[in-house]
């Protein structure tokens, strides 16, 4: 908490009239991010995140010359249909961290990745890794984990 109070949140917002996305088009307002920093000061509890993220089973492979972390959460049905969940650009896993549980209840196999250069995975190391590079990324993961076939949901 000390460090984000100490935090130097620059520049000031900047007014963009005529641009049609606003100062967003600039990055991130500061006034929102200032929000942001006082909820994580003041209302964030960092250590229930943390339960919620360590009571799933989280992995790493090597994959395409990438560490790629994901979860794999295995339901006891041996003909569970395995799921690949997605979350975006920008985003990370814990979009997913309520469903996953109930899906798993539901019979399905699921397995959420970070994608490259989010959270627990590495970055790539060349341009163009937009979208087709990251569907035969998490292609070639759900092979190495043994899912021929399965259902994707993509954020």
């Amino acid at each position: 908490k000390d460090r984000l109070r100490n935090a130097r949140v620059t520049p000031d917002d900047i007014e963009a009239p005529n641009d049609p996305n606003g100062a967003w088009a600039y990055g991130t307002r500061r006034s929102a991010l200032l929000e942001y920093v006082e909820y994580w000061i003041n209302d964030y509890d960092w250590r229930a995140a943390e339960k919620q993220l360590n009571a799933l089973p989280h992995y790493t492979i090597g994959l395409r010359g990438l560490k790629t972390h994901f979860i794999h959460a295995r339901s006891a049905r041996d003909d569970a249909i395995p799921l690949l969940l997605v979350h975006g650009w920008p985003g990370s896993i814990v979009e997913f961290l309520e469903v996953i549980p109930k899906l798993v209840g539901k019979g399905f196999h699921v397995v959420v990745p970070s994608i490259p250069g989010y959270a627990w995975s590495e970055a790539p190391k060349e341009r163009g890794a937009g979208v087709p590079f990251m569907a035969a990324h998490l292609h070639a993961l759900m092979l190495a984990l043994g899912y021929n076939h399965y259902g994707a949901q993509g954020g």
